[in-house]
């Protein structure tokens, strides 16, 4: 959706603190603005200083002016930019110190409390949230945070449930009311309630890329491998930088549809627009193996495995890789090691066990790894080797 802008001027005032968090403060006219949620004169202002942009709490005002005015890929990508303990800290300072000059302001007590949130002090962040609302029971985004809390944190999916409901009821325009409502119904288990609830998140908005990529998920797991391939695309279409997006695109056509060519082809992708996306890497891979491009495979594997060394995965598919192309001791290395890393991995039990029983000639491991595995929950190989009288 598109919004008219009004160009307003607002002068920052930047003082450095005696501690390594940066203090902001705000003009009297400008705090004035703020504190009355005129979020559109905020935004606009914010996002037409280019030095202001580059500051963590301008970055952060302007997230949530793009979440009460449903610029909704705008909130999820300034959110996410808070991320050093300095840029915390001065997030927190400038929202602590606005709330306690504005006690009874529901902005100043709503940004305070989402300054707890990103600290992790959830109970004080929810009973900050509690009060926006006491002071201004319309105020939306308070409701939408809370909710985040509750679902994300607190695991409380009733309570998050009816959070977003409550903002819907307010605002029937709010997507990501209807994104999150998708996503607790997609953990519940209820497949369809959450695809009605993405189609609803569309329905406010065309352009948030979002629901289409869990809609994507959604099909994926439902076994409707040409729907999610669609879904995909569409989130792409929106959003042509989203290496996820390209990944779990190439995960249906490998895991799905057993397209393994496209599948390298979609990880490609997402690899190009993020070099260090370990699971595209390792992905790829696995569809190079699958392929019977064992080198190439080795090579990804080796890859993630430089990136984050103990990732038992990597270990366990390069070890796969190694056994097609007869290095046994090479083999048994990376099966040692995935188990090592992850001791309750039974995919790595599974294949050490396969290698020993194969190509090395030792049944005793093969089925103590087999029966491990089988602990684990797989039992196809060790009920077959009892079956056969190779394992007792």
């Amino acid at each position: 959706m598109k919004h008219l802008i009004t160009i307003f001027i607002l002068c920052f005032v930047i003082t450095a603190s005696v501690t390594s968090a940066r203090e902001f403060t705000l003009s009297e006219e400008v705090q004035s603005i703020l504190l009355q949620g005129r979020w559109e004169k905020i935004y606009a202002s914010i996002k037409s200083d280019s030095i202001r942009v580059d500051d963590p709490v301008s970055r952060m005002l302007i997230g949530h002016a793009c979440l009460a005015t449903m610029r909704n890929y705008g909130a999820s990508k300034m959110f996410t930019t808070l991320e050093s303990k300095e840029d915390i800290s001065a997030w927190l300072n400038f929202t602590g110190n606005l709330a306690e000059k504005n006690p009874d302001n529901d902005i100043a007590v709503y940004l305070k409390a989402d300054g707890l949130l990103r600290t992790g002090k959830y109970d004080e962040a929810i009973a900050g949230f509690d009060k926006a609302i006491e002071l201004n029971k319309m105020l939306t985004i308070a409701y939408y945070q809370r909710g985040n809390i509750y679902e994300l944190a607190n695991k409380n999916l009733s309570n998050a449930i009816a959070d977003y409901k409550n903002v819907l009821q307010i605002n029937p325009r709010f997507a990501r009311a209807y994104l999150n409502l998708g996503n607790v119904f997609h953990e519940k288990g209820n497949l369809q309630t959450a695809l009605d609830y993405y189609a609803e998140a569309i329905k406010a908005d065309s352009q948030f890329a979002q629901p289409y990529y869990n809609r994507g998920n959604i099909y994926h797991e439902m076994g409707e491998y040409d729907k999610a391939i669609l879904e995909f695309d569409q989130s792409i279409q929106l959003r042509p930088l989203w290496a996820d997006a390209f990944y779990n695109r190439g995960n249906v056509y490998l895991f799905g549809k057993e397209e393994f060519v496209n599948a390298v082809f979609e990880y490609d992708k997402a690899i190009q627009i993020n070099a260090t996306h370990n699971r595209a890497i390792c992905n790829r891979g696995v569809a190079r193996s699958r392929n019977g491009e064992y080198p190439r495979a080795i090579s990804d594997f080796t890859k993630v495995l430089r990136n984050k060394e103990d990732d038992a995965e990597a270990y366990s598919n390069r070890g796969n890789a190694y056994a097609h192309l007869n290095e046994i001791e090479k083999a048994l290395d990376d099966y040692n090691r995935a188990i090592h890393f992850n001791p309750r991995m039974a995919e790595a039990y599974e294949n050490r066990g396969f290698l020993y029983m194969i190509k090395i000639g030792d049944k005793a491991k093969a089925c103590t790894d087999w029966k491990k595995a089988c602990e684990l929950g797989r039992c196809d190989n060790y009920n077959l080797a009892k079956k056969n009288g190779d394992c007792e």
